[in-house]
């Protein structure tokens, strides 16, 4: 890093755009030496390692709200959908029992004699009931849509895996004392990685 001077603050307008830069930057995995660098290339004096971890911290914090209103936002509308189809599935439920009346009408024609003879036509209505169960189909969705809508907001049961990582290594040929050293050391590895980083 150059040897520039702690100077004035950076109005709120540099400081946004340093913002920008650094959201920029981490999305890049970029550490915070090499953002701090680029930051301070861009001024005549340089900002301090504190200074960055504090603009670092509302960068994450404004992508979390940000996620959390998309995520919000995803929410309302996916629940949105499955209400109306749900709307929608009990309306047809409701259509699909019952009787079902089927109307028919049987014209005849007579004719009678006498001074004038006249020709006319008789109706007669009929009704057909014939009672309906429900349509099963309707209901096995609509099952299907509520359960997608529990799922939608976590009211169902959690559901518990229980895996024993050394009899799965055993049982595919791996010897669970390598495994567990070499995760150790792949831990131990990135623990260093990150102390280096946020140096």
């Amino acid at each position: 890093m150059s040897n520039k001077s702690t100077g004035p603050k950076r109005s709120r307008a540099q400081r946004e755009k340093d913002l920008a830069t650094i959201g920029d930057m981490l999305a890049r995995r970029k550490t915070r030496q090499e953002i701090l660098e680029a930051i301070c290339a861009q001024y005549e004096f340089s900002l301090s390692p504190k200074t960055l971890s504090n603009d670092v911290r509302e960068v994450v914090s404004r992508w979390r709200q940000e996620a959390f209103k998309n995520v919000a936002s995803h929410l309302a509308s996916q629940l949105a959908t499955l209400d109306a189809q749900i709307r929608a599935l009990w309306q047809a439920w409701q259509e699909s029992i019952g009787d079902h009346i089927e109307e028919t009408e049987e014209n005849t024609e007579d004719s009678y004699s006498g001074a004038n003879e006249q020709s006319y036509t008789r109706s007669k209505s009929k009704e057909k009931r014939t009672p309906r169960h429900g349509d099963l189909r309707i209901m096995s969705e609509l099952s299907r849509v509520l359960d997608a809508r529990s799922k939608l907001l976590g009211l169902n049961a959690p559901t518990r895996a229980h895996i024993n990582w050394q009899e799965e290594a055993r049982r595919i040929g791996i010897d669970s004392q390598v495994a567990q050293e070499q995760f150790n050391e792949m831990v131990s590895l990135f623990s260093e990685q990150m102390i280096k980083d946020s140096k």
